[in-house]
């Protein structure tokens, strides 16, 4: 029976002979255009990071010898990128906002006192 707009029957995993020739006709009768297998192995990467994966783990998982391969495939999302970098919130304590008028003096001496007003 023919699936889509397809001319024959729909595939039988017995009769598959290669994944990606497979991949390419699902591709194209969805009609998405600039995809390739290789995204997948891009999309796996990164969702096995931004879920808590190591790059050692990844590095693993996806057969690289070189840890330069795995990093080529894992991209965070910007949603993650600033989670990481909000990890360093609180790792100083807060400063006093001095006023325009306010002398700053260096630890060493109160001679050295500098007028930051302008």
């Amino acid at each position: 029976m023919p699936v889509r707009g397809r001319k024959g029957p729909a595939p039988v995993p017995g009769r598959i002979k290669s994944i990606k020739t497979a991949f390419n006709a699902s591709v194209r009768r969805a009609g998405i255009e600039d995809f390739r297998f290789k995204d997948l192995r891009h999309t796996f990467a990164s969702h096995m990071v931004m879920r808590g994966a190591t790059m050692k783990e990844l590095q693993k998982l996806m057969g690289h010898r070189d840890m330069k391969m795995t990093n080529r495939y894992a991209h965070l999302s910007p949603e993650h990128k600033q989670k990481a970098v909000n990890l360093l919130n609180g790792l100083t304590a807060p400063t006093k906002k001095a006023d325009s008028h306010e002398l700053v003096t260096n630890s060493k001496s109160s001679s050295d006192a500098t007028d930051l007003s302008y």
